[in-house]
Formats: C-alpha cells, sequence, structure tokens
C-alpha cells in the first residue's frame, strides 16, 4: 500500500497551477504550502492531509 508520494519539480508555481485543476477535478486540494524561497517550495494536495506533494529545491551550493 501507498500511503504518499511526491513529484520533484523545476517550477512549484506553475506545476502547481496544473495540479490545483487536474487533482480538483478529482476532489482534492491544497492542504499544505511551505513558504517559498526558504530551502525548498512545496504544495500537498489531498482531502484532509497530504497524499501528494510538489517540491523544488531552491538552495545553491
Amino acid at each position: 500500500m501507498i500511503d504518499h508520494t511526491g513529484i520533484g519539480v523545476s517550477n512549484v508555481a506553475r506545476s502547481a497551477a496544473f495540479y490545483d485543476a487536474a487533482l480538483g477535478a478529482l476532489g482534492m486540494r491544497r492542504v499544505m504550502q511551505l513558504a517559498e524561497h526558504k530551502g525548498s517550495d512545496g504544495v500537498g494536495y489531498g482531502v484532509d492531509y497530504p497524499v501528494l506533494g510538489l517540491t523544488a529545491s531552491t538552495r545553491t551550493a
């Protein structure tokens, strides 16, 4: 059984716009959002808690 999964993306804002519509049609919504540019940007989708996450690292070496 899979509990949750994540997808690495290069642009969280652009990807989130797509997933807002796609997952919204399945009854899911943003249930979590990390602060932008604080090490990593991220959005969590689900019904009551995140089951799918989008993340993009913003750290530079």
